[in-house]
């Protein structure tokens, strides 16, 4: 090979490994910078376990990765929030600012759907995207509708293991955030939380209890629930923020 050529070549290669590791240390310090723009201080009693994932490795070495969120109407974009982001789209927006079009985030979220509904459409609206990241919510609509406790665990375990079995995917559940109805967030409480949270323990996955986070939040101010939901089930925009403070937090401070 022609000596001209070889120092080209060799030139090429040191200026493609420069950009690559200056283009990592930049995602480093931004990263930095939203985990202290991020930081939550009321959240230390909150049980969050298991929320590590090797998104953000993957992202800092400049490989893409999809993040799909599984849920009902309090995930989807919807009304609920006065034209505004939910909680989805506000990750999407803070992980885009700093990985720009590496991040794709899919809000795979349905009005009205209960972890059965939630079930059907997996193979459409999930394992397609071959996802590194799903986060997945249900409780609302299966305490509404009156699914069985049964039902309820059989299917949420049936979805966890398709995904571990069919793709490489992280999963992390999350509970559902307080609602006006009193009935509703007994179910929440006192049934399908406990079994969210057990699922999380024996498949070893990951778990934040948004319910006791946004209670919390809602003890903590004086002008009460009114100002986080839009109606009886629906956080608006700003209930929506509670949301994704927590979810980002969990992601960007792992607990085992």
């Amino acid at each position: 090979m022609n000596s001209k050529f070889f120092i080209f070549f060799v030139l090429i290669g040191v200026i493609i490994t420069i950009v690559f590791l200056v283009f990592g240390q930049e995602n480093k310090k931004s990263l930095e910078t939203l985990k202290k723009d991020n930081i939550i201080k009321n959240a230390n009693d909150i049980e969050i376990r298991n929320t590590k994932t090797d998104i953000f490795d993957k992202l800092n070495r400049g490989e893409d990765v999809t993040i799909v969120f599984l849920g009902d109407s309090t995930t989807e974009q919807n009304k609920y929030t006065n034209g505004k982001a939910g909680h989805v789209e506000l990750i999407n927006k803070a992980l885009s600012h700093v990985y720009g079009d590496k991040v794709t985030v899919i809000n795979a979220g349905v009005s009205g759907n209960t972890i059965i509904d939630m079930a059907k459409r997996l193979d459409s609206d999930v394992l397609r995207y071959k996802p590194d990241l799903v986060i997945i919510n249900s409780g609302i609509n299966d305490a509404r509708k009156g699914v069985s406790m049964a039902d309820f665990k059989t299917t949420y375990e049936n979805i966890i293991k398709r995904i571990k079995n069919e793709s490489d995917a992280t999963i992390i559940l999350r509970t559902s955030n307080v609602t006006l109805g009193e009935k509703i967030n007994y179910m929440l409480r006192e049934k399908i939380n406990p079994i969210v949270k057990s699922i999380s323990k024996e498949y070893d996955i990951g778990f934040i209890d948004l319910y006791s986070y946004y209670a919390k939040v809602i003890r903590n101010d004086p002008a009460g629930i009114d100002k986080y939901n839009y109606n009886r089930l629906h956080p608006n925009e700003i209930g929506q923020k509670v949301i994704s403070d927590l979810i980002l937090y969990s992601l960007l401070n792992p607990k085992q």
